[in-house]
């Protein structure tokens, strides 16, 4: 004995060393024959027994026996494991295609080929001549390419020719060979992409400010040219500001009515105007000739509050009631239709009682009444003549149509002519505003159609604008009325009759579909509805959407959601929405494991398993796929990435990625997922590694922004959370730096809107530290002039501060202002916001649902998600489903998700085309599983 109780052994010489080694290898190899023996005698329990209480686990062939003595216990993932082990110990491939035919049996066939695979790798023999395996090659090889993986697919292929070469004669070997030919030459156009692929690290994808210029102006002299609503269109398409003299144009577009029946918003206004010297307007007005376009400029200019105002000569009108007088009075010398376009001056002001009685004298002195009411025709007391009983109408000259008859109300009974059918249509959206939906509805349909019949250009268009206001603002009875004014609209009465459906699922009463019903039913008739209403089950149905996907390429979310739909990956996903159902991440796991190329079933399964912690499920992935290296498939590489985020392995998820973008032809669209993956998982490294590599790939330049500005929310939010990043004079700088670079990318007519973008962006963020937030202003805002130019999204940035409305005087002609100041759901949803368009109104009506999801906050939901743009009607049927399930009423939220898998039709506000409610695939996942609390990385990073 020596110290520590230790005992002194004799050294063994190398023939002992060999003899007990010789030993150990007899004894190796003997172990597995009685396990073997009572596994064919179907002694599976004692096998499992006996095997299970050794001193040494199974290797080899008794691992094997082992396994087959489980799965014949229905042990399967027992048998997995034992069989992995065993072939990561003992380096015996047996073991892995042991592990590959168990898996294929059982109908894991993504992990099944996946190990066939490395098998083949590591030795060809083990599985030459397998038809069954070629079969699974074949079959993946086969959705790799209806995928846009060549490379992967091609990759198969070969192997299927190493394995499988005495098929080369026969029907399948030359299917197989047809199959190559077409795999080869897309798999050589995807290599040749993937060798020409540049990056971006020395800014050679961005354009320059100075080039960026030059584009602006092209894009929008290209614009000028065709008149002035296309400028005011690319104005916000492009999100730039306008030159002085264009602000001037536009809103002497607007005095006149080419810009529509609608007044413009002081938001828009400001959108316009950016961060240019308000001098600089006060020189482009003066020059104008026209005395009534200068005094409306300044009143517009006066109305938007601190900073906007033009200085005021001695000899000019100061007073905002000097400049209404002045420009009504220039306005009158133009004549009666002149004076009839007073009606904005006076809606500036909030005087719409005035606005009216100026837009009606304007039109009776511009065209004398067309028709006379006699003997019960009806009237409104202001002209009209009417008893009881039945009577006619005497129309001068003959009626130019006789399918819409003329209204009640008697203005809206003038002569419809060139100059006044636009404003007539305004007449309707007063009535509206009154609160005599009858009347409006009237005087709309009667004009269009007399506008139609008399041949006005775009007749139809109006129409088409009129209709969607009215879906906009939760009333598609009234949008099929107006439609049918014309002869009927088809992408109209689509969206309408997707706006019912939503509205009865949501609503017990229908979220006021009698009230809009009643109104149509006493203008047109109660048969009417009936007929019309006896068409709405189709009408959503007949969108004319046509999948472009091959019939071999991955399902989509709504095919695996759909009710009678069968399989794994619906059964997972459908445990996944129960949250209480059990076995919901075993089966997901199991979803992933059994398709052939995982990344079908991943792209829709791993990011409800990184939103919900689906620890467990994703490490058994993990370890299988531990054993596939041989992947070079960008989908299944990025599924992997995924898994390992939802296992907890960040740093291993960013390798594969980095892997997975190496393999991609569209590198950008890889980071881009992994950006939402990392925001879905509150990966911050992940996240930061995504947006920076996007921003050196060849991405589009709008990708590239919303990266750009993501990092930029992220380092402020890092200020909530590290005092570093707030308290020491070099974070506090280096976050101001960075916003400062930030705006300085852009254009100078850029800018504006990117200060904008960024400000609503941060205010979706919660903030909890009041010096962070005045970090957040300190960047933002450097110059006291600059939050004045942006008073709504300094508003809700401020509410996101104080975690409530802010105070503070709202500007009535800012919807966005009112959208951020909500405090109550006694919002004006009537009179003066008729006045403004659809746009104008979206934001404020997606506010209003948010406030509260009552029948009228349903019934806004819904419209947005009907006619909104496409982040929008994303928003808005969030807010609508969360709200349906904190009011616990989950039978009306699985109604409403049913009609949005089901393709219901939405229609788009700039084409007025019919378009999918929601055709992104991550969005529908945010939706239907409850997930990304921050949204999608174009909804996070969009203003």
């Amino acid at each position: 004995m020596r110290g520590h109780g230790r005992v002194d052994r004799p050294p063994v010489g190398r023939a002992g060393f060999l003899l007990a080694l010789g030993s150990a290898l007899v004894v190796s190899a003997c172990a597995y024959r009685p396990l073997e023996k009572m596994l064919a005698r179907g002694e599976y329990e004692a096998v499992v027994a006996r095997a299970g209480t050794g001193k040494r686990a199974p290797k080899r062939r008794a691992a094997r026996a082992y396994a087959s003595a489980l799965a014949a216990l229905d042990r399967v993932e027992e048998a997995r494991t034992v069989l992995l082990r065993d072939f990561r110990t003992s380096g015996d491939v047996a073991s892995m295609v042991a592990l590959a035919d168990l898996e294929a049996e059982r109908g894991i066939f993504g992990m099944a080929v996946a190990h066939y695979s490395r098998a083949a790798t590591l030795d060809p023999e083990s599985v030459a001549g397998r038809e069954d395996v070629c079969e699974l090659l074949r079959r993946r090889a086969v959705v790799y390419l209806a995928e846009g993986e060549a490379l992967a697919a091609d990759q198969d292929l070969r192997r299927l020719e190493v394995l499988c070469p005495s098929m080369s004669g026969s029907a399948q070997g030359l299917a197989d060979a047809a199959l190559a030919t077409q795999v080869r030459a897309e798999a050589a156009a995807a290599a040749k992409l993937l060798r020409t692929l540049q990056g971006c690290e020395s800014g050679q994808c961005v354009a320059g400010r100075s080039a960026r210029a030059g584009e602006v102006e092209v894009a929008l002299s290209a614009a000028r040219a065709k008149g002035s609503a296309a400028l005011r269109s690319a104005a916000r398409e492009l999100e730039v500001q306008l030159s002085a003299d264009d602000v001037i144009n536009l809103l002497g577009a607007e005095l006149g009515g080419e810009l529509g029946v609608s007044l413009v918003s002081n938001d828009e206004l400001r959108a316009w105007i950016g961060e240019q010297a308000i001098e600089d307007l006060g020189l482009a007005a003066n020059a104008v000739p026209d005395p009534a376009l200068q005094a409306y400029v300044r009143l517009r200019l006066g109305r938007m509050g601190p900073g906007y105002s033009l200085p005021v000569a001695e000899n000019e009108p100061g007073s905002e009631a000097a400049l209404v007088t002045l420009t009504l009075d220039n306005l009158d010398d133009r004549g009666p239709l002149g004076s009839a376009l007073g009606w904005r001056v006076l809606a500036l002001i909030g005087d719409l009682g005035a606005a009216e009685m100026t837009l009606v004298s304007g039109l009776r002195e511009a065209s004398k009444p067309r028709i006379e009411r006699t003997e019960g025709a009806g009237g409104d007391g202001d002209g009209a003549t009417a008893e009881d009983g039945a009577g006619e109408e005497r129309i001068p000259g003959g009626a130019l149509q006789t399918a819409v008859q003329p209204p009640s109300y008697a203005a809206g009974r003038t002569r419809v002519g060139a100059d006044t059918w636009r404003l007539m249509l305004v007449l309707g959206h007063m009535r509206a505003g009154a609160g005599s939906e009858d009347q409006a509805l009237e005087i709309i349909r009667y004009t269009l159609a007399e506008a139609q019949a008399l041949g006005f250009a775009d007749v139809e268009e109006s129409a088409l604008r009129e209709s969607v206001e009215s879906l906009a603002r939760g009333r598609p009875w009234q949008a099929m009325a107006i439609a049918d004014a014309i002869g009927g609209l088809d992408a109209v009465s689509s969206a309408a009759s997707a706006e019912l459906m939503l509205q009865r699922a949501a609503c017990a009463d229908g979220c006021g579909e009698t009230d809009d019903r009643a109104v149509v039913e006493r203008v047109l008739g109660e048969a009417w509805v009936r007929a019309r209403g006896a068409e709405l089950t189709g009408l959503a149905a007949r969108r004319g959407f046509v999948s472009e996907r091959a019939p071999e390429s991955c399902p989509e979310l709504r095919e695996v959601l759909a009710p009678d739909a069968l399989g794994s990956l619906s059964e997972g996903l459908g445990a996944a929405r129960r949250r209480t159902a059990k076995g919901a991440e075993r089966r997901l796991r199991m979803a992933v494991e059994a398709d052939i190329s995982l990344s079908c079933a991943g792209r829709l399964a791993t990011p409800v398993m990184v939103d919900r912690g689906y620890r467990v499920g994703a490490a058994i992935i993990m370890q299988h796929l531990s054993q596939a290296p041989q992947m070079i498939s960008a989908d299944a590489l990025a599924t992997h990435a995924e898994v390992a985020l939802a296992a907890g392995k960040e740093e291993q998820a960013r390798s594969l990625y980095d892997a997975a973008a190496a393999s991609s032809t569209d590198p950008a669209a890889i980071w881009r997922r992994a950006a939402w993956i990392g925001q879905l998982g509150d990966a911050r490294e992940l996240e930061l590694v995504a947006l920076r590599r996007i921003l050196v790939l060849p991405a589009s330049p709008s990708l590239m922004r919303q990266a750009h500005r993501a990092l930029v929310v992220r380092a402020l939010r890092d200020a909530n959370d590290a005092w570093s990043a707030r308290s020491s004079d070099y974070g506090a700088e280096a976050l101001v730096s960075a916003v400062d670079d930030y705006i300085e990318r852009y254009a100078s007519a850029e800018r504006w809107w990117a200060r904008e973008n960024l400000a609503w962006a941060l205010a979706d963020e919660v903030w909890l530290d009041e010096e962070a937030a005045a970090l957040v202003r300190r960047s933002l805002w450097p110059e006291p002039e600059l939050a004045q130019m942006h008073p709504a999204a300094s508003r809700r940035l401020e509410a996101a501060f104080r975690g409530g409305a802010s105070p503070g005087p709202i500007d009535p002609l800012s919807p966005e202002e009112l959208a951020g100041s909500l405090a109550t759901s006694q919002a004006d949803f009537g009179s003066m916001t008729r006045l403004f368009d659809r746009a104008a109104l979206t934001g404020l009506r997606v506010a209003r649902a948010s406030l509260e999801l009552d029948p009228l906050g349903r019934r806004l939901a819904i419209a947005v998600a009907v006619t909104g743009e496409s982040e929008a009607r994303a928003e808005a049927l969030s807010v609508l489903l969360r709200g349906l399930s904190a009011a616990g009423e989950a039978e009306r939220r699985r109604a409403v998700e049913e009609l949005v898998l089901s393709e219901l039709p939405a229609i788009d506000p700039t084409t007025h085309s019919i378009a999918p409610l929601i055709p992104e695939r991550e969005v529908l996942l945010e939706l239907l599983f409850d997930i990304g609390q921050r949204g999608s990385l174009e909804q996070a990073t969009a203003g």
